[in-house]
């Protein structure tokens, strides 16, 4: 407990500078500036790579310490790398307190509904680990290693789609073109699932390889192969919900670009809602894997109520020509799995030395990638149809 709240002391000052860094990064996205703030990410990576190589050549005491202030030195890495971008295009703010500018009321209306709508992925989170920490030693680990690896295609997919997606749609929005707002909405969908689907059956097939190949690599005995068995099968549900999670950052900011909080805010409980329910009735039974069920649970119902609040409102509906698109990619998908199934799953994974094991999933990952691509092009599917403008 003491060191966790030494770790807490350290790395709590980094809320503030990430929030200062996601504000810089919503104005240079305003401004049809997306590399930097999409690039931004990596230097957290950078920094925590940095500190555990500075922790495993024994050049600190603390190791856990060590990373601790690499989150720190990110925060202030992330925030300061965007000033001369916001500085050449005179976007620096001048902090004051005044209040009377419409904009800044609408944006303080706005602003808390939409908070507690984009935190629903946190918030399912944290319940999680609650709930985990009265369950079998490991369960927090467990859900913890399966989530990094589907939180790595909602950030690449997802988070970049979203982030890509709300400028253009809100401009359309306020130019009141419809056609242009559903085929900017049509593209998303199409994209995300395009990528977002085969990420799902590769992580659901390759669940506890792909735990043994990240986090068995050094053979520390750290992870043991009941470890990436348990965190496997959490990995299998949050697979499941990964599309789920695509589409939820793709229908999103539908609502924000009309300047709609309110109905987010509500899809976003209800999402919590069916979180906390199938969580506290399944957890007991079926451990660390009822909880991960019951993120999966949670991202599709909230799909089904982005969806339908859309098409209540008649802000977007899905139509015969994208569902023919999304069709393509459900079967290139399932070849996809039918080739991992044979070729992949029956490998002895566990059994391989880690280095084997690595160099194995690498390759196999090559392939199936060239696969997944060749039948899309057997399909029709052309580069030219993932490109849009607006």
């Amino acid at each position: 407990l003491e060191e966790t709240a030494e770790l807490v002391r350290i790395t709590f000052p980094y809320l503030g500078f990430i929030a200062l860094t996601a504000y810089a990064g919503a104005l240079l996205n305003a401004h049809n500036r997306f590399a930097l703030p999409a690039f931004t990410p990596v230097l957290l990576n950078l920094s925590l790579i940095g500190g555990a190589l500075v922790a495993i050549a024994g050049w600190t005491e603390s190791e856990v310490v060590t990373l601790a202030w690499a989150v720190l030195l990110a925060g202030v890495i992330q925030l300061f790398v965007q000033f001369p971008s916001l500085v050449r295009l005179k976007l620096i703010p001048k902090p004051s307190f005044k209040h009377e500018h419409e904009g800044v009321r609408q944006v303080g209306r706005l602003l808390v509904p939409a908070v507690l709508a984009a935190s629903v992925g946190q918030i399912n989170a944290l319940v999680n680990t609650i709930l985990a920490s009265t369950l079998a030693t490991g369960s927090i680990a467990w859900l913890y290693y399966a989530d990094r690896l589907m939180e790595l295609p909602i950030g690449v997919v997802a988070v970049a789609l979203g982030t890509v997606m709300l400028p253009h749609l809100s401009r359309l929005a306020a130019e009141e073109n419809a056609e242009g707002f559903k085929e900017t909405m049509d593209w998303g969908i199409h994209l995300g699932l395009l990528l977002g689907l085969p990420a799902a059956v590769a992580l659901y097939l390759l669940a506890e390889p792909m735990i043994a190949v990240l986090f068995m690599l050094f053979d520390s005995g750290a992870m043991t192969p009941y470890d990436a068995r348990m965190a496997g099968l959490a990995l299998e549900l949050f697979a499941a919900a990964l599309p789920g999670f695509v589409l939820v950052k793709v229908l999103a900011p539908a609502f924000f670009a009309h300047q709609n909080t309110q109905s987010p805010f509500r899809y976003a409980a209800g999402a919590v809602a069916v979180n906390l329910v199938v969580s506290l009735a399944t957890f007991q039974w079926f451990g660390h894997v009822g909880l991960a069920w019951a993120t999966a649970l949670s991202a599709w119902a909230h799909v089904f109520l982005l969806y339908r609040g859309l098409k209540v409102q008649e802000r977007y509906h899905v139509d015969a020509a994208l569902l023919r698109m999304i069709w393509k990619s459900i079967v290139a998908s399932i070849l996809l799995g039918a080739g991992v199934w044979f070729f992949l799953v029956p490998l002895p994974w566990l059994e391989m030395t880690p280095w084997i094991r690595a160099v194995s999933m690498l390759g196999g990952a090559g392939v199936a990638i060239l696969a997944y691509a060749g039948v899309l092009y057997l399909l029709g599917t052309r580069v030219g149809d993932l490109m849009h403008r607006v």
